[in-house]
């Protein structure tokens, strides 16, 4: 099963999903925070498989280890994108 986010967040980058180390931090960000906002605007956001993704889910989870991503604490947008956890920071004391 695939999360909703990571499915939109493919279809919008295209053949870019296989180049991510090209794409920088603020740019991927801005593209999650777009595929997160799709939600609103179909009905069809809900995890289902969708085996032709696994390659860019690969790929997707190796970018999310690195930079802004990679030093996050807790599932954070890997968690988000990926349908891990929550997909939420834990919150401060």
């Amino acid at each position: 099963m695939k999360s909703p986010v990571l499915i939109e967040l493919v279809r919008q980058l295209g053949d870019s999903v296989y180049d991510l180390d090209g794409v920088d931090d603020v740019d991927l960000y801005e593209e999650i925070v777009f595929a997160v906002g799709h939600q609103h605007s179909t009905p069809d956001f809900h995890e289902r498989a969708v085996p032709h993704l696994d390659g860019a889910e690969a790929l997707v989870r190796e970018r999310l280890g690195k930079g802004w991503f990679g030093d996050a604490p807790g599932p954070g947008t890997a968690g988000l994108v990926l349908g891990v956890g929550s997909g939420r920071r834990p919150r401060s004391a």
